[in-house]
């Protein structure tokens, strides 16, 4: 179970997360943010149905209750859960086989706690030379907020846009993206 992580609309933030590093810590000396996180959006599954049960769960804890938990993947669209596009199910499918233990739920306050979680708002704060990957058929992360940041960076900055959508970046052209990683890091590290 995943709790207090940076998970919305099923975007796990570590893209996100970079861009926050890179702002804040003053050792970074350059990063790399792939398919970043940047603003609270709408999940790919019933947003309704998930707000109105991150509600509940927020009011049956304040009456002593444990976190609730939902799925984080749909295994087929209309189900709830948090991620129902872009092919998320056969993603997680093909990395639980490395992780035996993992579950497909994600408590319902740690979405709660995502609401002021806004690292588009750091453009101005990032001073390191920064990549910026995303992928163009992306519904979960759509490409043009991501452009659009990179358009804001005052630091070298690059911004490649694949052509797939969220988890193709980490399928097929995975390979093409930890290339770019590397040398980018060759370059300004």
């Amino acid at each position: 179970m995943v709790d207090k992580a940076s998970v919305f609309g099923g975007r796990v933030c570590r893209g996100g997360h970079a861009i926050t590093v890179a702002a804040k810590d003053k050792r970074i000396k350059a990063a790399v943010a792939i398919i970043p996180f940047l603003v609270t959006g709408k999940p790919s599954g019933d947003a309704g149905a998930i707000i109105r049960a991150v509600l509940w769960d927020s009011l049956k804890r304040k009456f002593g209750a444990k976190a609730g938990a939902i799925p984080v993947f749909a295994e087929t669209p209309g189900e709830f859960a948090v991620m129902a596009s872009d092919g998320g199910w056969d993603w997680m499918q093909g990395i639980v086989k490395h992780a035996p233990t993992y579950r497909n739920e994600i408590t319902l306050r740690s979405l709660l706690n995502l609401r002021g979680y806004l690292p588009g708002r750091l453009a101005k704060e990032v001073k390191v030379p920064t990549l910026l990957m995303s992928a163009k058929a992306d519904t979960i992360t759509p490409a043009a907020p991501i452009a659009d940041f990179a358009k804001k960076l005052t630091c070298k900055s690059e911004h490649l846009e694949y052509p797939d959508s969220h988890f193709e970046l980490f399928g097929e052209s995975l390979g093409g993206a930890v290339d770019q990683t590397v040398k980018w890091f060759k370059v300004h590290l």
